[in-house]
C-alpha cells in the first residue's frame, strides 16, 4: 500500500503502528484510536460514496458504517491511480457463520432496502420476449452440461472431478427445470402487479462484510453498491454461505422468510429471489474452464470447487422449495 503516513495526513492523523490485515486493508493506531485504511481500484468510487452517504443522512441508515472525512471534507483520497478511504476500526468477536445472529443481518439489510425502496410502474409485455430468451438460455446451458457429461462418460477412466460432475447430472437437471418454472411464475405475477421494486443494494453482501456487536450489525465495504432489486443482495449473501457443507440452513431459511413477511415482499419479488438463487451461468463457465484448462489447478482444487457447487445447488433447491410452499400457503389464505 502507498505511504500510509501521506494518506493519513489528509485526515490530520499520524500513524504510530500499522498492521496489515490484507493486501488492501491496514489497521492503524493513530494515537487515541485505531482506524482502518482501505485501498480500492473501483471506478467512480467518490461519486458512489457521495450518493451513499447522502442516502445515509436522508434515510437515517444506521447500519451503514461511517467514513472519516479528509481535511477538505472528501470521503476518500486519490493517489497513484488508486483510492483510499478511512473508517473506524471495529473490534468484533471472531465467530463462525453458525454462531452469528443472522436474524440481525436480514433485519438490518431489509431496513435499508425498505427505507430506500422505489416502486416503478412497468409494462409487463415488454418482459415477455426477455422471459422467453432467459428460458432458452437455461435449456442451452443444460444441453451444454449434458454434452460435457457425455464426453466424460465416453472415457474409459474418469478423473475424480469428472466423476463428481457426472454425479451432479440429476441435481443440475432439477435446477434448470425449476429455473424455467420460476421464470414463468415471475412473469405471471409481474403481469398482475405491473410493478418492479428497486432499492439501495450493497452489491457484495457476504459474512466478511458484516460486523456484529451489542445485538446490532452493520455493513462495510460498499464499493460495489447499486440501485436494483433487493433480491440480488439476498441471493449474493446466500451464494457466499451455501457453498459450505455446514451452512446454517435453518437460521438462513428463518431469516429469508422473516425478511419476506416483515418487508412485504410480493410473490413476484420472491420469484426473483429464486431466479437469482438458481442462476447457473458461473457454474457453466467454471465447468467450461475445467474442460479446456483442467491442468491450471490441481485435481484436489477442482474437486473442492465442484463439491461447493454441489453443496450450493442442494441448499438452493431446498430453499426455493420452501419459498414455493410459503407462497402456496399465502394463496390458500387469500382464497379464504
Amino acid at each position: 500500500m502507498t505511504n500510509v503516513e501521506r494518506i493519513l495526513s489528509h485526515y490530520g492523523m499520524v500513524p504510530y503502528q500499522t498492521e496489515s490485515i490484507s493486501t488492501k486493508v491496514l489497521k492503524v493506531n493513530v494515537g487515541d484510536r485505531y482506524v482502518a485504511v482501505k485501498q480500492s481500484t473501483t471506478s467512480n468510487l467518490e461519486a458512489k460514496f457521495q450518493y451513499l452517504y447522502q442516502l445515509v443522512e436522508a434515510k437515517q441508515l444506521s447500519a451503514v458504517t461511517p467514513l472519516y472525512l479528509t481535511n477538505h471534507h472528501k470521503l476518500l483520497v486519490t493517489e497513484g491511480g488508486g483510492s483510499y478511504y478511512v473508517m473506524p476500526w471495529y473490534d468484533t468477536p471472531t465467530v463462525t457463520i453458525q454462531a452469528r445472529p443472522l436474524h440481525l443481518l436480514f433485519n438490518e439489510i431489509g431496513t435499508i432496502h425498505k427505507k430506500t425502496s422505489i416502486t416503478q410502474k412497468i409494462d409487463p409485455n415488454s418482459f415477455l420476449n426477455w422471459t422467453h430468451r432467459q428460458k432458452e438460455n437455461v435449456r442451452n446451458m443444460f444441453f451444454l452440461f449434458e454434452q460435457i457429461v457425455s464426453s466424460f462418460e465416453s472415457s474409459r477412466f474418469m478423473a475424480p472431478t469428472e466423476l463428481l460432475i457426472c454425479h451432479m447430472f440429476g441435481l443440475f437437471k432439477k435446477v434448470t427445470v425449476q429455473l424455467e418454472e420460476w421464470y414463468d411464475y415471475w412473469y405471471e405475477h409481474i403481469k398482475e402487479t405491473g410493478e418492479l421494486k428497486s432499492s439501495l443494494c450493497h452489491g457484495a453482501l457476504q459474512p466478511a462484510h458484516v460486523l456484529y456487536k451489542d445485538n446490532r450489525c452493520a455493513f462495510i465495504n460498499w464499493e460495489t453498491l447499486f440501485i436494483g432489486h433487493p433480491a440480488r443482495d439476498i441471493t449474493q449473501f446466500l451464494r457466499s454461505v451455501f457453498i459450505f457443507h455446514d451452512a446454517p440452513y435453518e437460521d438462513i431459511k428463518a431469516g429469508v422468510m422473516s425478511y419476506r413477511h416483515k418487508f412485504q415482499f410480493s410473490k413476484s419479488d420472491m420469484a426473483l429471489i429464486c431466479l437469482h438463487l438458481l442462476k447457473s451461468e458461473q457454474f457453466i463457465k467454471r465447468l467450461t474452464t475445467y474442460t479446456k484448462h483442467s491442468h491450471s489447478l490441481s485435481e484436489a482444487k477442482w474437486v473442492q470447487i465442484f463439491q461447493r457447487y454441489q453443496f450450493y445447488f442442494d441448499l438452493a433447491l431446498k430453499l426455493q422449495e420452501e419459498i414455493k410452499q410459503d407462497i402456496i400457503f399465502d394463496l390458500d389464505e387469500d382464497e379464504h
